[in-house]
């Protein structure tokens, strides 16, 4: 449903990393799979979503609230 939502998004989400790249979220079928097979001792505890539009934000915000 995460993806779903971010799929929804009409802006680009942009996952951030350590040392400033930045990939759009959106139906990024490989930076997906990449998140949802690293163990879990390898996972980042907090993800860095940059968020350019309005809608898209609160799309993100209700899903953070709602599930």
């Amino acid at each position: 449903k995460f993806f779903e939502t971010i799929d929804r998004c009409e802006n680009p989400i942009l996952i951030v990393s350590p040392d400033g790249k930045q990939e759009d979220l959106r139906n990024n079928t490989f930076l997906r799979y990449v998140l949802e097979s690293s163990r879990p001792e390898n996972t980042a505890s907090a993800l860095n979503l940059q968020v350019s539009g309005a809608g898209d934000y609160a799309k993100l915000l209700n899903y953070a609230f709602n599930n």
